[in-house]
């Protein structure tokens, strides 16, 4: 391949381009690897990837100004709420727990009861839980900024020059 590379370029210019090529496959093959790797592991460096269950999620968002968003993240059965973007991360609540949802009521079949037996009571339909409410974040009032005394008069010493 050098004497080809000779031919192409010439004597001076052929080690160099000969180092381009080689890192030219060395940056290749790096970026073969990782496809295959992303390929095996489903696009997730996390243990399991496709395969495992999945345990967090994002469950809602809402952007509060420019910067800041509030997001709702479940994590098994229980939620948080989070405010991010600003100048730090802050939970507004946490252990939001989900409440089991009703199951759908469904009549079963008539049955002819004996007449000895006493009617039951019916059961009662269980009350749906009320949403937690969320305070709004406290807003600290604008902080105005202490007058400053003026700056004195810098000393500047006079330089004197013997002539």
């Amino acid at each position: 391949m050098h004497n080809w590379l000779v031919a192409v370029v010439g004597e001076t210019a052929a080690p160099i381009v000969g180092f381009i090529l080689l890192f030219a496959l060395v940056i290749v093959l790096l970026l073969l690897v990782f496809a295959v790797l992303r390929r095996v592991t489903g696009g997730t460096f996390v243990a399991g990837g496709r395969n495992r269950q999945v345990r967090l999620s994002v469950t809602d968002a809402a952007a509060v100004d420019n910067r800041r968003r509030l997001v709702l993240v479940r994590r098994d059965d229980v939620e948080h709420l989070i405010l991010i973007g600003g100048p730090s991360d802050l939970v507004i609540e946490q252990n939001i727990r989900q409440f089991a949802k009703p199951q759908s009521r469904v009549e079963p079949a008539a049955t002819i009861a004996p007449a000895d037996t006493e009617p039951k009571a019916e059961p009662r339909p269980v009350e749906a839980p009320r949403p937690q409410t969320v305070a709004p974040a406290r807003v600290s009032p604008p902080v105005t900024p202490l007058s400053r005394p003026a700056a004195p008069a810098q000393f500047r010493p006079r330089r004197y020059f013997c002539a």
